[in-house]
C-alpha cells in the first residue's frame, strides 16, 4: 500500500484465472522500474517473481477530446461559411463571444441570428476547405485554429481567399462548448 499511496504504483491485481498477477508501476525509466521491483519485499523474500516490461499510457480522453473538438470546429466552420446552416445552440455557451473579420464583437444571441461571423457578406462563397488544423489542449480549455481556403463570386470573378478561425471551447459536465470564436482574413500567400 505504501507504493501505491506514494504514487508509485497506479494498478494492481491478480489475473481472474489465478496463473499471476499485473502490477502497473510510475516511473522515470525502465531502469527505475526494475529498481523499485527489486526492493519489493513479496519479490525480495520470493513470494512472487517478477517480469518488468515497459508499458506505454494511452490518454484515450485526450484522444476523444480531440475528435469531439475537431467535429464542432467543423460545424463552426460549415455555420460560418453557409449562411443556410444553423449553429447548434448546445455547442455555444451562454457567455460566448465572436469577433468577426472587421473587429466587430457580438454575443450568443447575434451569433444564432447568424450575424455574428461572416467574413464578408457581400460576396458569394463558392466551396471551401480546411487546410491547416491545430488543437491545443490545456486541461479543461481549448484552442482550435482552423485555416480555410475558400473562392468567392466577385464581380462576376471568381477570387481566391484565406481565414484563420480561432475558436476557444471550455468543457463543462463532460461536453465541449465554445466560448469565443473570432475569424480573421489571411493574406494571400
Amino acid at each position: 500500500m505504501e507504493r501505491y499511496a506514494d504514487g508509485q504504483m497506479m494498478q494492481a491485481g491478480p489475473f481472474t484465472n489465478n496463473t499471476g498477477g499485473a502490477v502497473i508501476l510510475r516511473a522515470e525509466s525502465l531502469a527505475d522500474a526494475e529498481a523499485l521491483v527489486a526492493t519489493d519485499p513479496a519479490v525480495v523474500s520470493e513470494v512472487f517473481v517478477a517480469t518488468v516490461s515497459p508499458w506505454q499510457w494511452v490518454e484515450w480522453e485526450y484522444h476523444l477530446d480531440r475528435a469531439s473538438l475537431r467535429k464542432l470546429q467543423a460545424q463552426f466552420i460549415q455555420h460560418v461559411m453557409h449562411e443556410d446552416v444553423a449553429a447548434p445552440e448546445e455547442m455555444i455557451h451562454p457567455d460566448f463571444v465572436a469577433i468577426n473579420s472587421k473587429g466587430t464583437i457580438s454575443n450568443r444571441e447575434a451569433y444564432l441570428k447568424d450575424e455574428a461571423l461572416a467574413i464578408d457578406i457581400q460576396h458569394e462563397y463558392k466551396p471551401y476547405s480546411v487546410t491547416d488544423e491545430e488543437i491545443r489542449l490545456f486541461g479543461n480549455t481549448a484552442l482550435v485554429l482552423s485555416e480555410i481556403a475558400y473562392s468567392k463570386g466577385v464581380e462576376g470573378k471568381t477570387v481566391p481567399g484565406h481565414a484563420l478561425l480561432t475558436n476557444t471551447y471550455i468543457q463543462e459536465n463532460g461536453m465541449w462548448v465554445c466560448i469565443q470564436a473570432k475569424i480573421i482574413p489571411v493574406a494571400e500567400r
